[in-house]
């Protein structure tokens, strides 16, 4: 089960040695070279402009390998006539091929999340979104089905009672089924857990013991190989955890005092002690904070550290290949280096005209280099793969180039 969280933006920095130039104009870093950045222009097939707002980085279709979406996603509720709701798919074994439209289908009002899923266990992963509908107090689910091809069709929608903001999905009770758990909006909304029978009917579980969850998602927090939830009320400036029990029911474990508004999560085994710890981005304090887990799913605050503004942004990633997760701050843009289990230190501010790629010598960074990614002005999405399947990361951006236009940028390493 895959999810992405859909409203932030997320940058990769990568550290690597001293600059050299480098064979047709590249930049070398280290053993490391990158083309000059290739820009395009994303536009349908009659030429028209698509404004997307979103990029993300799926697989698709059978070949295993990521491929590009581009959400184009605009509902303007005081002016109806200007409702975009479509999706763009960029196959990777088609790099310079058309860009695919699709349509979100659903009798929505406004679109609150959506993640990729496999829905109908054929291995493609299909796109379920959720939104309010056109009554109150209910909320609108609705599934395409992927083709393989990078064509969805629309093939079920189904109403639940409650409003609801956000979806994750996975095997809660370990039928093989994925299931649901929505997060409710509104304060006093209890979130819900719908357990599939595996034939696309879903059945609510016994009450779930939280509410008003800005953000929500699965992971095994105490190693018993059960998805359990994870919640974040910014409204309560706090983190819920709550434990399955197997079977699809949970159970309150702790309700964790976070730094003021805290606006996302980063769930990864920060320390290397094979459990899953917690980063929390406090957005009213401009700070990160450090929750370490003791094995059995608690979490206990070790550190927390100022970020230089305030950013709905970030990535947890291992920038230097030392095994250890560090964190990208793309506000200003600030790289947090992980120097201890669970502690981090400030290491240098980048600015947001390109991606700076940072020496790594021994805890320090001697000098910088600043990677043009070619576009105008900051990228409002980033992600990283191998594009050339040489090793080694590559990098695409997305920027909104003016109030009708996004460009993509590749920058490719060289072997």
């Amino acid at each position: 089960m895959q999810k992405r969280l859909n409203k932030n933006f997320f940058v990769f920095v990568v550290f690597m040695a001293a600059c050299h130039p480098c064979p047709n104009g590249g930049v070398q870093e280290g053993d490391a070279c990158y083309q000059l950045p290739q820009v395009r222009v994303l536009a349908d097939d009659d030429g028209d402009s698509i404004k997307a707002n979103e990029m993300l980085l799926q697989n698709l279709n059978e070949d295993r390998v990521p491929d590009l979406v581009f959400f184009n996603i605009h509902e303007d509720l005081l002016a109806t006539s200007f409702i975009e709701r479509s999706f763009y798919v960029l196959l990777r074994s088609q790099p310079g091929g058309a860009l695919i439209r699709n349509e979100i289908g659903g009798p929505f009002f406004f679109i609150f999340d959506k993640i990729f899923v496999d829905t109908n266990d054929d291995q493609l992963l299909d796109l379920l979104v959720i939104g309010a509908g056109f009554s109150e107090g209910e909320t609108t689910i609705a599934i395409s089905i992927n083709q393989g091809d990078g064509r969805f069709v629309e093939a079920e929608q189904f109403v639940v009672s409650g409003s609801f903001v956000e979806v994750s999905a996975g095997d809660l009770n370990r039928d093989g089924a994925f299931d649901l758990v929505l997060g409710g909006g509104n304060p006093g909304t209890a979130n819900k857990v719908l357990l599939s029978d595996g034939q696309g009917n879903f059945e609510e579980t016994l009450p779930v013991p939280s509410s008003n969850a800005t953000t929500l998602d699965l992971f095994d927090l105490n190693n018993d190989g059960s998805l359990d939830i994870l919640t974040m009320q910014d409204t309560q400036d706090q983190i819920q955890t709550l434990l399955n029990g197997g079977d699809g029911i949970f159970v309150l474990q702790q309700s964790l005092v976070t730094g003021v508004d805290p606006d996302k999560f980063f769930v990864v085994d920060f320390d290397a002690d094979n459990d899953v710890d917690l980063v929390t981005i406090n957005n009213g304090e401009n700070s990160f904070e450090f929750f370490e887990n003791d094995g059995g799913g608690f979490f206990s605050s070790q550190e927390k550290f100022p970020s230089l503004s305030e950013t709905r942004a970030g990535l947890v990633v291992d920038v230097n290949g030392d095994h250890r997760a560090d964190l990208v701050e793309p506000s200003k843009i600030t790289i947090l280096r992980e120097v201890d289990d669970g502690l981090f230190a400030k290491e240098e501010e980048v600015v947001v005209s390109g991606l700076r790629i940072l020496a790594q010598q021994n805890g320090a960074f001697p000098r910088a280099q600043e990677l043009q990614t070619g576009l105008l002005s900051e990228a409002s999405s980033v992600v990283v793969t191998d594009i050339n399947q040489d090793g080694t990361p590559d990098f695409i951006c997305l920027e909104l180039q003016d109030e009708e236009a996004s460009v993509v940028s590749f920058l490719v390493s060289l072997p």
